[in-house]
């Protein structure tokens, strides 16, 4: 039997020209596994099959970057298609990091407050977190006591309200899942509050009532107010105490006002007033101090003031 060989190429990607065929001559690239002819108007074409079988097209048949978006039609790449973590539903979205996530979580949207000392270890594929650290608000101060005869028999001033704790902001980035950092918690009477490196390095973040640093935002805490002037004349009462200083936002109310002075020898001073309700808040000043009644008796000593009430203790919490 007589074999038909068609014109023919060795070398991959080779094309022929027109001028190397007539119309309806064929010529095989033996290379490339591609048939070609020459079309009516010397135009050379490749002859591809109009159905191509199951598994016909392996991906050793398609060039790298061939298959771009131009080339693929709207709506026909499936979810079952996509390379990705987790179960695709109606309540998961597909994340940057290829994973299927619970709309709003992931590592989205969470968060961790210490209220004492302790580790924060940066949870897994969380890179920046937001911290807010605020210190423990001053205590206030004590009422005066009352005056004796010496000073006739005055009552004693009202103790000034405790300052509330400032407040660091601050936006961590670039961090490390699995990294730590240490936390402390500041007491009442203006404790320091503070995030410092563990594992993972960072600039410290503090916040007490003298101020904050290492935020990308820090703000002074409330200053508490003047407690009432010692009240004037033989055997008056003790001033109230001042209000408590609030802190910033949801972290720390103001004191309330210490409790009114005595208002005889035999009288102790007012009890101070109590801290803010949030975290960080100043205490309230302490009552004043009882007279000692007339001025024309020597005897009669002043009684001594209130104490001024606590601050409320910090807190830091982490945000992402």
């Amino acid at each position: 039997m007589a074999t038909i060989i068609t014109k023919n190429s060795q070398t991959a990607s080779a094309v022929p020209s027109a001028a190397s065929l007539e119309v309806g001559e064929l010529a095989v690239n033996t290379a490339d596994g591609k048939l070609y002819t020459e079309h009516t108007g010397g135009v050379v074409k490749e002859i591809i099959p109009s159905t191509v079988v199951d598994g016909g097209i392996t991906t050793a048949k398609i060039a790298n970057s061939a298959v771009t978006t131009a080339k693929i039609a709207d709506a026909n790449v499936t979810v079952a298609k996509l390379s990705a973590s987790g179960t695709p539903s109606s309540t998961t979205f597909l994340r940057g990091d290829g994973s299927w996530q619970a709309a709003g979580g992931g590592d989205n949207g969470r968060g961790q407050a210490f209220t004492s000392n302790g580790t924060f270890t940066i949870p897994t594929g969380t890179t920046a977190v937001k911290v807010i650290v605020v210190g423990g608000g001053n205590n206030g101060s004590g009422g005066g006591s009352g005056g004796g005869y010496a000073r006739s028999g005055e009552g004693g001033a009202g103790g000034a309200g405790g300052s509330g704790s400032a407040v660091s902001i601050a936006y961590l980035t670039g961090l490390t899942s699995g990294g730590t950092l240490s936390v402390t918690v500041g007491g009442s009477n203006g404790g320091t509050s503070s995030v410092t490196s563990g594992t993972q390095s960072i600039t410290t973040i503090s916040a007490n009532p003298s101020g904050a640093s290492g935020g990308t935002i820090n703000t002074s805490g409330g200053s508490g107010s003047a407690g009432d002037a010692f009240g004037g004349g033989s055997r008056s009462h003790g001033g109230r105490g001042g209000n408590g200083g609030a802190g910033l936002g949801s972290y720390g109310g103001a004191g309330t006002n210490g409790n009114t002075g005595g208002t005889a020898n035999v009288n102790a001073g007012g009890v101070g007033g109590t801290g803010g309700a949030g975290y960080g808040a100043g205490g309230g000043g302490g009552g004043g101090g009882g007279s000692g009644g007339s001025s024309s008796y020597e005897s009669w000593s002043g009684v001594g003031g209130g104490s001024g009430g606590a601050g409320r203790q910090g807190i830091v919490v982490f945000e992402w």
